[in-house]
């Protein structure tokens, strides 16, 4: 059933964990495999509690592979029912936010956290004129197995600068559909 997972006692722990510990772990986070967000759905937390305000705060992650065969995601819209509500779909919830998932190439201007994986939207199916190709996020995994927790790094691209914005949280959810 939808939503009828709840998050890992890690996810929850890193929802409410200090900026400082969040940094540290981005640092010492090991590399995600691409291939195995291939095929999978994520439900995802921002810490930046303004993303509350716009119904961004909760969201999913879906992962495929692209005809060319880079790997891509993108994002889903739910309903914003906090850390302990179900991850659940808003109506009409469609695919947005598309990104290219790669590694992070030293010798780009992406290039903050070398061993993390690169959610590039600007690289992503989305649409050209969108603020969304801003975006660059960075992902490590801080926890393995069936309870596999990403933690992501979210900055802005502003021509050869990378700002900051915010961490999110990623746990694979099993059993959400098609997405």
């Amino acid at each position: 059933m939808i939503g009828s997972q709840v998050p890992s006692d890690l996810y929850l722990h890193l929802a409410r964990a200090p900026s400082s510990h969040l940094q540290k772990l981005m640092l010492t986070g090991a590399r995600p495999a691409i291939s195995s967000l291939v095929g999978q759905d994520y439900r995802g937390y921002n810490r930046l509690y303004l993303l509350s305000l716009i119904g961004a705060r909760t969201f999913l992650k879906g992962f495929a592979r692209a005809p060319d065969g880079h790997a891509e995601g993108w994002n889903v819209r739910v309903k914003q029912n906090g850390l302990a509500g179900p991850w659940i779909p808003a109506p009409k919830a469609g695919r947005y936010g598309f990104f290219r998932v790669g590694q992070v190439d030293p010798e780009s201007n992406d290039n903050v956290y070398l061993h993390a994986v690169l959610f590039d939207y600007a690289a992503g199916r989305g649409h050209r004129l969108s603020p969304l190709r801003l975006l660059r996020d960075y992902v490590v995994s801080v926890g393995s197995g069936p309870d596999e927790v990403l933690l992501g790094r979210a900055y802005l691209a502003v021509w050869r600068w990378r700002v900051p914005v915010s961490f999110f949280l990623l746990e694979r959810q099993n059993g959400i559909g098609e997405t």
